[in-house]
């Protein structure tokens, strides 16, 4: 027999059974320390979120409890919502502004298996923690059903899931006033969120399919509910400002009032409405481009849509927003200055210095599109302005001021929709009769083109000069335009009408 065979025949082996239970007893061991080590992670991110709660002015944490063991953890904290509106002329708030208090019950299931359903560093559930009357109260509208759950999903990177429900149900609300009792039906809500260790990035989406509310009067309904985003911390050090992309939109927004019901009332009807908001960061600088719009925009029988509104806020200096933003949220949430005789004045002055610091970077307001169709066909204005160069010796001195000042606009409006604004009747078509003749003047000195039933105009204010249309603008002209020649057309008119339209024309 060979040497080597009787070498591997002799070797001690450790066999299956005995191997088994040897893993077994070192993941028993493992287990726990590992479980422990999780949950005192998890407890550590969650520390660090409250902290982060304390910059923001309308949300305080009163109290919070939390109880960690080996295998799990419970977690009660208590959060109060400030009431935004000023306090009295005493300094205090009455009892309608009592701030809401809300209480959350978080049971934590510590990993790397929480409850041997996931590998995960945790899972946690939370839910309201409800008074014996709050709980009657609503389950007399969902049963046994929790009002609000949060399912949290914590991954062992720091970072995790969360999936936020709200359940349908429907109802009738006692009878107001009038005698008449409300209906409403909601389908509930659904929000994920996806987020990074230490909340430094976030994405999240959610939807509420539909909102109804009826009585005798009319009808609501909000449809198709959604909300998307994806938000980036700008700062590592600033736990405030982030950059990205928010979209809140709906499929359709109705209201029709019932036979009976007020006749001034007309039935509206919005649909695809959309309220987009991009956020880059280009180097220094943050931009916030805002749109809302919507498709149909049906009032009445007329539609007036498409119909949207932009608006930009371009080159801001990153780090001096986060500045007036941190400064903003401290003055908002300041109870004393609310209770100033001057509040806004005060809020101003705290505003201040962040906000010179700010303009100093040249930012860029921009009014990029006001925009709606109408029977005469579509109205669209635009602006833009612009400081350039500012800087803290220039506030002092208003020629040096306007003349940083770069500005410019145009609009294009149907004739048809600007003779139709001067109203109907007999006051109406006097009113239309003067608007024609200024317009003409208008356009004979080429402040004002027209052309396929459209005026037109365009000014531009640049180094303390204004043009309109390329020309220089003489506002003494102008003023005899608007003047009608004291009212020379107006030999037929009331001394009443004379008045009423000079008013128009102040206003």
């Amino acid at each position: 027999m060979a040497p080597g065979a009787l070498t591997r025949r002799n070797t001690p082996r450790m066999n299956t059974p005995v191997r088994i239970a040897v893993v077994a007893a070192t993941v028993a061991l493992a287990y726990p320390a590992s479980a422990w080590y999780l949950g005192q992670r998890v407890e550590t991110a969650l520390n660090e979120q409250y902290a982060q709660l304390a910059d923001l002015p309308y949300l305080r944490v009163v109290e919070r409890n939390y109880d960690r063991g080996v295998f799990g953890a419970t977690e009660t904290v208590t959060v109060e919502f400030a009431d935004p509106r000023p306090a009295t002329a005493e300094g205090e708030q009455g009892a309608a502004a009592q701030p809401l208090r809300l209480t959350v019950l978080t049971r934590i299931k510590h990993g790397p298996l929480p409850g041997f359903s996931t590998l995960a560093a945790a899972v946690a559930d939370s839910e309201l923690v409800l008074d014996e009357a709050a709980r009657k109260e609503i389950a007399t509208v969902l049963g046994d059903r929790k009002p609000v759950e949060l399912h949290t999903v914590y991954r062992f990177d720091g970072g995790g899931t969360g999936t936020l429900t709200s359940p349908a149900f429907a109802t009738t609300l006692p009878a107001n006033g009038d005698g008449s009792a409300s209906r409403v039906s909601w389908d509930g809500v659904k929000l994920d969120l996806d987020f990074s260790a230490g909340l430094k990035q976030y994405s999240l989406q959610g939807n509420a399919p539909k909102l109804e509310i009826e009585d005798d009067s009319m009808r609501l309904v909000l449809a198709g509910l959604a909300l998307e985003g994806k938000q980036q911390r700008v700062f590592d050090d600033d736990a405030l400002l982030y950059a990205g992309t928010q979209k809140l939109s709906a499929a359709e927004l109705s209201f029709q009032p019932k036979a009976g019901a007020d006749e001034a009332s007309m039935p509206v009807l919005l649909q695809q409405l959309a309220y987009d908001i991009e956020a880059p960061v280009n180097g220094e600088f943050l931009d916030i481009v805002a749109r809302i719009g919507a498709a149909v925009v049906k009032v009445g029988d007329q539609d007036y849509g498409p119909a949207h509104y932009d608006l930009s806020l371009k080159h801001l200096h990153a780090r001096t927003t986060a500045k007036l933003y941190r400064e903003l949220m401290k003055v908002s949430g300041d109870p004393t200055l609310a209770s100033t005789g001057d509040a806004a004045g005060a809020a101003l002055s705290a505003l201040s210095g962040p906000a010179m610091e700010l303009l100093s970077h040249s930012p860029e307001i921009s009014l990029d599109r006001i925009s709606f169709n109408s029977p005469h066909g579509e109205a669209r204005v635009a602006a833009r302005i612009k400081l350039a160069d500012i800087k803290p010796e220039d506030y002092s001195n208003a020629f040096a001021l306007i003349g940083k000042v770069d500005a410019s606009g145009e609009a294009a409006l149907p004739l048809g929709l600007l003779t139709a604004w001067q109203g109907d009747g007999e006051v109406g078509a006097r009113k239309a009769a003067r608007f024609n003749q200024q317009l003409a003047g208008l356009t004979a000195q080429g402040y004002v083109t027209q052309e396929a039933g459209l005026v037109k105009s365009a000014l531009v204010f640049r180094q303390g000069q204004l043009t309109i249309n390329g020309k220089p603008f003489n506002p003494l002209a102008l003023g005899e335009l608007a003047g009608g020649g004291e009212h020379e057309h107006d030999h037929d008119m009331t001394e009443e009408d004379v008045e009423m339209l000079d008013e128009m024309e102040a206003e």
